[in-house]
């Protein structure tokens, strides 16, 4: 496996950076579409990555060397009227983002796991029962329809969600995945690639097919695309608790770090 051991400072902030490239492009590509969906933006300070989509907003890779840049990201929070998210990194830089991060007021509110799997290690290659994956283009309407369906979009919101959806999807490069259960489609995800490293994301299933598999088969159709492509290492994140964090324990991921996440409360 490339890069620096896993659980090391670097290796945990190499996962992040790739986590946050990610996160970058996405808003980046939804604030190019035109109003009313342009809702959307990115901003840079120093290392520190900046983030927002409607009014939520997210602070990626603030180590120490950007606490100088600590009144200027507030003051463009501000600006746009954004409610922050720090993600703070478990690693020695970040200690003196923490100690400025609760002087100013904010406090940590949740975790969020970070997963790494060897791509060297064997993948499995069974087959479950009922349930077929197979790749199709980011346009394939089948796709979406199952990708949005997973999330729950309202009815009212699934033209303006598609057409960021498909600028996201396009911006990042993404590799799209269906899963179908019984010849019905289930279950949609994406895999995209950065610095070599391969990322799990989105993965979003029918709210009446959830347990039948078709998560289990996405993350294992989609390690091995990685693998067959020549990468060696494999990361994703999930919520922590969720059946996604078992589920990708379960095809060989192990937790590197747990990224602290802090709000003004």
């Amino acid at each position: 496996m490339t890069g620096d051991l896993p659980g090391s400072d670097e290796f945990i902030e190499r996962c992040e950076r790739v986590r946050s490239w990610n996160y970058m492009v996405r808003a980046a590509a939804h604030a190019q579409l035109p109003p009313p969906v342009n809702n959307a933006g990115t901003a840079v300070f120093g290392r520190a990555q900046v983030w927002f989509d409607g009014t939520r907003a997210r602070v990626h890779l603030l180590g120490e060397a950007e606490l100088g840049h600590f009144s200027a990201i507030e003051a463009w929070l501000a600006k746009h009227e954004l409610e922050p998210q720090f993600d703070v990194l478990p690693i020695v830089a970040c200690r003196p983002v923490a100690a400025a991060l609760g002087e100013r007021g904010y406090r940590l509110v949740s975790w969020q796991p970070t997963l790494y799997r060897n791509l060297t290690e064997p993948i499995a290659s069974e087959a479950i029962e009922g349930v077929e994956v197979r790749e199709v283009g980011a346009e394939d309407a089948e796709f979406r329809a199952t990708f949005l369906g997973g999330y729950e979009i309202p009815k009212k919101k699934l033209e303006p969600a598609g057409q960021v959806m498909d600028a996201r999807w396009k911006a990042e490069g993404a590799r799209c995945f269906i899963a179908r259960a019984s010849g019905k489609p289930v279950s949609a995800a994406t895999l995209v690639t950065c610095d070599g490293i391969a990322r799990l994301a989105n993965c979003a299933t029918l709210p009446w097919a959830r347990s039948s598999g078709a998560q289990t088969a996405l993350i294992r159709t989609r390690l091995r695309c990685a693998a067959a492509a020549g990468l060696e290492l494999a990361i994703s994140d999930a919520r922590q608790g969720g059946g996604s964090l078992r589920n990708l324990s379960r095809a060989g991921f192990s937790i590197c770090a747990h990224v602290t996440q802090w709000e003004r409360v």
